[in-house]
Parts: structure tokens; C-alpha cells; sequence
């Protein structure tokens, strides 16, 4: 029995994930949704050790399932896009599919897992969060202030 590590990537969506498990053909299908994350994480748990998982960062919709794989003592990293795509273009993989991106974190992770990132502290991810709508808000009261500030139109209805 080899101990070898298993590639394992994961085009996450905002819906729906698709898994790519080195070996295998084809891609699985999940939805991103608390029963999909938790099927996810107990087929994913049966690989053991050996998995090496990879997922992309999407807009903050890989955190449930990256918390998910985490909590379970699975090794898993968020990868960055664009060395994903950097990598896939490099290896002549230039469709992109679901199924075709999946495979290509899979390899990707296999081939530089020290290029991924690991889940900060949950007190980190919150901090982040704060800060962000901070900053959104910021931006938002100066555009009002600014709209505030100009002139109206002496024949204008408003």
C-alpha cells in the first residue's frame, strides 16, 4: 500500500462544489449547502492522511467547507487563482470547466502545497470581516457626504 499523498482539488461555487480526487476520473458533485459540506467532508475524511485537499479562494464561499475540512484534521489550503491558472496554462490545460479546474487545483496542490494558504483563527477571520464592512462603509458615507454637497437643480423635481 502506498502512502503517497492524494491530490485532491475543489472548484468551489457559490451552489455547488465539484471534487477531483487524484486517480479518479471525473469530478463529484456537491452542493455547497451544510449537507453537501458534511458528505464532502466524510468522503474526503476516508482518504485519511493522505490527502493533500485544495480549494480556490471564491468570495468567502469556500469558508464553510474550509472550516468543514479543517475541523475534521483534514490537511487543506486555499489556493491562489492565479497560480492555479498560471499552473494550468503552463501544463497546456487550457479548457475550463468545473471539472477541468478541480483537477487542475488537485495537481497544483500536489505539486506546491507550500504556494496555499491555511484557515487563520476564527478571532482573525472576524477581525478581517469587521474591518472590510468598515472600510465598505467608509466609502459609502463619503459618496453620500459628496452627494450631500452638490448642487441642486433650481428646476428639478427632487
Amino acid at each position: 500500500m502506498s502512502m503517497a499523498p492524494i491530490g485532491v482539488g475543489i472548484d468551489v461555487g457559490k451552489f455547488d462544489c465539484v471534487v477531483a480526487i487524484q486517480g479518479r476520473t471525473g469530478g463529484l458533485n456537491f452542493p455547497n449547502d451544510p449537507p453537501g459540506i458534511a458528505a464532502m467532508t466524510a468522503l474526503l475524511a476516508g482518504l485519511g492522511r493522505r490527502a493533500r485537499i485544495g480549494l480556490e479562494a471564491t468570495d468567502g464561499y469556500e469558508m464553510p467547507l474550509w472550516e468543514a475540512l479543517r475541523g475534521a484534521g483534514l490537511w487543506v489550503r486555499q489556493m491562489p487563482p492565479a497560480r492555479v491558472h498560471a499552473f494550468a496554462r503552463a501544463s497546456g490545460r487550457l479548457a475550463r470547466t468545473d471539472r477541468i479546474d478541480a483537477a487542475t487545483i488537485a495537481a497544483f496542490t500536489l505539486q506546491m502545497p507550500q504556494a496555499g494558504r491555511v484557515l487563520p483563527p476564527a478571532n482573525t477571520i472576524g477581525i478581517k470581516a469587521l474591518t472590510t464592512r468598515r472600510r465598505q462603509l467608509v466609502v459609502m458615507r463619503k459618496a453620500l457626504l459628496c452627494q450631500r454637497a452638490r448642487p441642486r437643480c433650481p428646476n428639478s423635481a427632487s
